[in-house]
């Protein structure tokens, strides 16, 4: 019996977060067909490929529900990190950069507040999908087999790749900030 309710919360998980990247993918596809119609720029980051793992997690797919838990976390911490980026760094020039291109204010205000409610989406669904229940669930069944099928991987892999982002971005300023004639000097001037 205490089995029977184990499986029967896990299915009641995994059929919510299905609802929702279903609800999600609908509402990205018709973000998607009006933007093509009105010729504004979309790059779509749920669709398809979240009413398909949404119609599997409805089904109970503990595999979906890892790969799904895996790269919402990804998602989550990239995208977390892309906005933030973008506020503090390029805050003024961007947004004169999208006022120049002819976008107006309210347009980039709707795309911001699209970027936060999928970060908000990614990250509500990480931790659903990341919850102590629903991760036994995945062991027991062995669908965790080692690191790189734990759920808990993509945010890692998240980690590094902003770290690395965050380096490289350094090490680019620091080249803008050398001074041409200083560099030709000291190379011609051991």
């Amino acid at each position: 019996m205490k089995v029977i309710d184990e499986i029967n919360k896990v299915d009641d998980v995994l059929r919510k977060v299905g609802n929702v990247l279903i609800v999600a993918g609908i509402i990205d596809i018709g973000v998607f067909i009006y933007c093509i119609m009105n010729q504004y720029g979309y790059s779509s980051n749920l669709g398809l490929f979240a009413i398909i793992a949404g119609v599997y997690l409805r089904r109970g797919s503990l595999r979906v529900a890892q790969i799904t838990s895996f790269l919402s976390g990804f998602y989550f911490i990239t995208f977390l990190f892309n906005v933030m980026f973008l506020i503090t760094e390029f805050s003024d020039s961007l947004i004169q950069f999208y006022l120049d291109e002819g976008i107006t204010a309210f347009e980039l205000s709707v795309s911001f507040a699209f970027s936060l409610c999928l970060i908000i989406l990614y990250y509500w669904v990480y931790r659903t999908l990341t919850q102590e229940l629903i991760i036994s669930a995945m062991i027991k069944y062995k669908k965790i087999k080692h690191f790189f099928m734990h759920p808990r991987t993509g945010i890692v892999i998240g980690l590094i790749i902003v770290i690395v982002t965050l380096i490289q971005f350094n090490n680019v300023n620091e080249l803008n900030e050398v001074n041409p004639q200083q560099l030709s000097s000291q190379l011609l001037n051991p």
